[in-house]
């Protein structure tokens, strides 16, 4: 793989792109199943923690919210198919696609690990 030069742009395999790419999806997949494991067990708890509060009767439910993580993958599906389509062995990335594609660093990634670091899986 080439260094990124002057204009930052980045030749690369395009085979070598989609198997990272492939690679990012798999991740990003377990990333959101697990963030909604752990959503789905704060839910369980926090619910149950509500039903035994209810015996009070001044009690008064507070408003909960449990934020969905958000599965992206589209992004990356779209990326594999646009690639895989592509006739070009090699292909040019400027340094934001190759932070994106290869890095893997979007820009809905720190919501993603946010949400999931609420849910005890970050």
């Amino acid at each position: 793989m080439n260094n990124l030069n002057e204009t930052n742009t980045i030749r690369i395999a395009k085979d070598e792109l989609v198997a990272t790419l492939k690679s990012n999806l798999v991740q990003h997949r377990k990333d959101v199943a697990e963030a909604l494991e752990g959503r789905r067990d704060l839910m369980k708890a926090r619910l149950e923690l509500e039903l035994k509060s209810l015996k009070d009767e001044s009690y008064q439910v507070d408003n909960i919210i449990f934020e969905m993580p958000k599965d992206m993958s589209k992004e990356y599906e779209t990326a594999i198919k646009r690639f895989q389509m592509e006739q070009q062995k090699v292909v040019t990335l400027t340094e934001h696609q190759f932070n994106q594609l290869v890095m893997d660093e979007w820009v809905w990634k720190a919501d993603l690990l946010r949400t999931a670091t609420l849910y005890g899986k970050g």
